[in-house]
């Protein structure tokens, strides 16, 4: 055998190695993808049901409650149709109609019972 087959041999057997690497290392960046983006709805829906039980809290609470917290992400609460959207794509329900229908930024805000209707600002 001679030196020169030896050595493509074993150019070709590293070529494949580090194509079989390349390979793993595509898997483990896509799944590291799929998790962080779980991570972020799991977070966003946290996000919106803790403000869904604050707001219930406040109603439950009485007259003259006033409630601070804070959000991670951007939430729009609607009102009519007694949903909490939080980044455009994690939703969940207000079992009250009882809120005002208002755009919140991430950051603090207030949730306040005033005869018992709710409102929700930043603050």
């Amino acid at each position: 055998m001679k030196k020169a087959q030896v050595s493509i041999e074993f150019i070709f057997v590293i070529g494949m190695l580090f194509f079989i690497f390349l390979l793993i290392l595509a898997f483990v960046f896509d799944k590291n993808l799929d998790v962080n983006e779980s991570k972020k709805i799991i977070e966003t829906k946290s996000d919106c049901t803790k403000l869904a039980d604050l707001i219930i809290n406040a109603f439950l609470s009485g007259n003259t409650t006033k409630i601070q917290s804070k959000l991670s992400y951007n939430a729009t609460i609607s009102s009519n149709s007694r949903v909490i959207l939080v980044e455009d794509y994690v939703q969940c329900t207000l079992p009250i109609n009882q809120v005002n229908a208002t755009t919140l930024l991430k950051g603090d805000i207030l949730i306040e019972n005033k005869n018992n209707f709710i409102y929700v600002k930043n603050v």
